[in-house]
């Protein structure tokens, strides 16, 4: 206005609010009527969310439980097969044992007749 220029009305700035002030606008958002529907969208909201992550948690259990059975299975055909190898090599080693002890028990008879001749020459020349 110092510059001469006239004013009109639209120029002219509001006045300011005269019945609302900031602390009463702050009192407006804990009115119920104001908090309520804010507080019932974020507990929706929340209870949502928790609802997806269990559901995401009881899927990711439930592969986690599958992956376990296959893996347990899996070890259990492997003992299975460790076992029937085990056996098979007893069985080879017992076996191999037989005919160790039966070839020892050959050269202790073929030793022992040898022994007996030695001796009776021994005697004999006497």
């Amino acid at each position: 206005m110092a510059s001469g220029t006239p004013t009109t009305k639209s120029q002219v700035p509001p006045p300011p609010t005269a019945g609302v002030s900031a602390v009463e606008r702050g009192r407006q958002w804990g009115e119920p009527a104001v908090a309520s529907p804010i507080i019932t969208a974020l507990v929706i909201s929340l209870v949502s969310i928790g609802a997806v992550a269990f559901q995401a948690l009881k899927a990711d259990i439930r592969a986690v439980e599958t992956r376990l059975i296959t893996v347990e299975a899996t070890l259990r055909e492997e003992i299975r097969a460790s076992e029937a190898r085990q056996r098979e090599e007893i069985r080879a080693s017992e076996a191999r044992q037989r005919g160790d002890v039966t070839a020892l028990r050959g050269d202790v008879t073929a030793l022992s007749d040898k022994l007996d001749r030695v001796l009776e020459n021994l005697l004999a020349a006497r």
